[in-house]
This record gives C-alpha cells, structure tokens and sequence, in this order.
C-alpha cells in the first residue's frame, strides 16, 4: 500500500507534468491568435489548494472561442500531437501530448444548458504569470465557480469525481469568495435553479453547512419541479432520464431546444462513430445498453 508521502508524490509529479503540458499548447496556441483559457483541475489546484499534490488531476481542461476548436486540431497536428477525438456536435476535442490528455472545449457545461460563454470568461479574464509560471489567461475567481458547480451538475453529483466536490468545498470556502456575485454571474449565466440544485445536495448528502446556508439565502428554486425531478432522479441513479433531464436545465427556455438538439446531434454521432470507415462493409453497431 502507498504511504500518503508516496501518494502526494505522485500527485505532484502529475501536476507538474500536467504543467509543462498546458505551457506547450498554451506557447503553441497563443503564437497562432488563438487564446487558452485553462479550467478545472490545473487552475484549481493553484487557486483553492495551499499545496497543488492536495488536488488529483486526470487531464488538463482548456477552453478556447467557439470559433477556434479547428484551428486548435490544426495546431495540434502541426506540432505532431495526437487527435484521439473530435466531437463536431459538442465542440469538443481531446488531444494526447507527451503522454497526457488535453480536453478542449468551447462551452460551460454541455452547450446550451449555460448562457455564460467562453469569450465573456476570457473577457474578465487576467493575462499574467504569477498563478502558472508562464504567461497564461487566469479565468477571474467567481466565474470559474459558476464552470464548476456546471460541470459537477453535469456529472450528476453522485458519481462525479470526488476531487470535483472537494473543490466545491473549497470554492464556498475561499477568501475571495462572495456569494452576491456568484449569484449574480448564476442569474446572468440562467443557472440559478443549476446552483440551488448542487447547493442542496451538497447540504443534504455531504452535510455541508456553508452550502445549506447559501441555498436558504437563495429562496425556493426558480424551477421547484424541476430541482425536485431532478433531486429524485439523483438519489435514485437514473443515469439516463438525468441525462436527458439535465440538459433542460437553464432557467431560460430558449435554450432548451440547444441543448436538446445539441444532444441529439452527438448521440447521432456517437452512432455514426461507431460504424467505422467503411459502414457499407462492416455494419451498423448498436451502443451498449445501460441499466
């Protein structure tokens, strides 16, 4: 068994490489016009861990202008990357460079189900070198809460990473932290019924007081049916209908219909995916079942 010593070690050194990884697509990237704007596990790390081994990293998550996503596959294969994936429908595309996973992104969250976008984030967005080392967009503190309790109701929080609700943890625990912009970016970003959600299970189910006293300070859910549903689907592991139902999750109506038909469109991919190069021979293949 590996002692904690062992374990931080490790940790460590999966940072730092994660590290250098990102300076290398972030040098690459920004010396062709297109801005790099890191998230998730590798800010985190150094913005709400006081030692970066304290928070475990499986990839490096970037997000970049809607516009951009091609031209980062083109940079990718220029500088001899590879492209393990690319999802059209979902502006995604995961590269492998010197042995680590790069997710590259457009959106908060699936598209559709968050009005914040990329280009605002870059907007209040800082460009210096003390947070990475190198000179790098730094997403500014309350935003990039808003990208995460997103992307922990995305992964339903249940069976989200456990290193993605301890950062939740931390967020609502921060110096900087004030709840009155967070709610203000939430109502602007048509998440408020998203953060009521996550606030309460993470009251109900990790017994986190700090959370419990934001959702009560919030009032009644914009959308009670639908916090409700979704609470029930939740506890019960319905990992389908959640799926689906949480893509109707903005308190704007209009986006509805994005998100669906951006749904929609990638399960169509993932199908056509899965016929191969050369469909005519080998065969429509069926996506396994879930129960």
């Amino acid at each position: 068994m590996k002692t904690i010593d062992e374990t931080s070690r490790g940790a460590w050194i999966v940072q730092e490489h994660s590290l250098r990884v990102l300076e290398s697509v972030v040098r690459a990237c920004e010396a062709d016009g297109v801005a790099v704007l890191p998230v998730k596990g590798i800010l985190s790390a150094r913005t709400l861990y006081a030692d970066v081994a304290e928070r475990v990293i499986s990839d490096v998550d970037v997000r970049v202008r809607r516009g951009d996503v091609q031209r980062v596959e083109r940079i990718a294969r220029r500088e001899g990357w590879t492209v393990v994936s690319r999802m059209r429908a979902y502006d995604n595309l995961v590269l492998r460079v010197d042995g680590r996973f790069v997710d590259v992104e457009a959106h908060v969250g699936p598209p559709g189900v968050c009005a914040l976008t990329i280009d605002t984030m870059m907007s209040r967005a800082s460009h210096e070198r003390r947070t990475f080392g190198f000179p790098a967009l730094v997403a500014d503190p309350h935003d990039h809460a808003v990208l995460l309790l997103v992307n922990a109701f995305k992964d339903h929080m249940a069976t989200a990473m456990s290193w993605a609700i301890d950062d939740l943890v931390r967020v609502i625990r921060a110096p900087w932290f004030d709840e009155s912009i967070l709610l203000a970016r939430s109502r602007a970003a048509k998440v408020e019924t998203i953060v009521w959600i996550v606030a309460e299970w993470m009251s109900r189910f990790m017994s986190d007081e700090a959370w419990g006293a934001l959702r009560d300070r919030m009032g009644p859910p914009r959308r009670a049916a639908f916090a409700s549903a979704h609470l029930w689907l939740e506890s019960h592991k319905r990992e389908l209908p959640l799926r689906v139902l949480s893509r109707l999750a903005s308190d704007h109506p209009r986006l509805w219909l994005s998100a669906a038909g951006h749904l929609t469109a990638w399960q169509m991919e993932v199908w056509w995916s899965q016929l191969g190069p050369r469909p005519w021979r080998r065969g429509v293949t069926s996506p396994p079942r879930r129960r």
